[in-house]
């Protein structure tokens, strides 16, 4: 890993202990939910909001500030084998990369405790209420169709995602990386705020038969 001079077995190792520690997390929460009822009590657009808010406390808490006073190293040869043998490895920042000499480097142990403790709760809280709020909202209708086509959707952005972002990554660094992370999630919280009221379980409407009368805010429906 670049920023934090990590060699390829130290990325695939560090990478698995976050992830693994963050799914333990997200067990844990999870759990807790389920015993506390939690769940039950908690309105589905709160939970949301509290997952993207997680998110979006991570990007700008690792964003590469200028008052992290460490930069980000240039590549330099270091040996990963036993003495005696000649093999080498590269870490650190490519010289191709212009952007590594002027971009802060943040503390990689600050960054992996947020990893873990924000992401280990956000992503529980997205995918479950997120699913409720969603069924809900569409009440019975096409649900199979209409899950099917969200699911279409974020997995599109889960192939096409990565590609576009490695690409800005070499070519501009983390800075340019991460302001689109909160720019988008900056642009979900929008209309999440805008539309909150209406974000509610669909209400159908009764079907009256003769002699049947329906409340309402301005008085009574009759059928005759």
């Amino acid at each position: 890993m670049i920023v934090f001079k990590w060699t390829r077995s130290q990325t695939a190792k560090y990478n698995s202990a976050l992830v693994s520690a963050t799914g333990i997390l997200g067990f844990a929460f999870l759990a807790f939910y389920i015993w506390t009822k939690i769940g039950r009590r908690l309105d589905n657009r709160i939970g949301l909001l509290a997952g993207f808010i997680l998110c979006l406390m991570f990007h700008i808490c690792t964003y590469p500030w200028k008052l992290y006073n460490n930069k980000i190293s240039y590549r330099e040869e270091i040996s990963n084998a036993p003495s005696g043998n000649i093999a080498s490895e590269s870490v650190g920042c490519p010289r191709s990369f212009k952007w590594c000499g002027t971009t802060p480097a943040i503390n990689v142990y600050f960054y992996n405790t947020l990893y873990v403790f924000l992401f280990g709760i956000a992503f529980p809280l997205i995918n479950v209420h997120l699913a409720a709020l969603f069924c809900a909202i569409l009440g019975p209708r096409r649900q199979g169709t209409m899950q099917g086509v969200n699911i279409l959707i974020s997995s599109f952005s889960r192939a096409i995602g990565p590609l576009l972002i490695i690409q800005l990554f070499n070519g501009y660094g983390p800075k340019i990386v991460w302001l689109i992370e909160i720019a988008i999630l900056t642009f979900v919280l929008l209309p999440f705020f805008l539309m909150y009221k209406r974000m509610v379980p669909l209400k159908t409407v009764q079907q009256m038969t003769a002699g049947d009368k329906l409340k309402y805010k301005h008085g009574y429906i009759y059928r005759f």
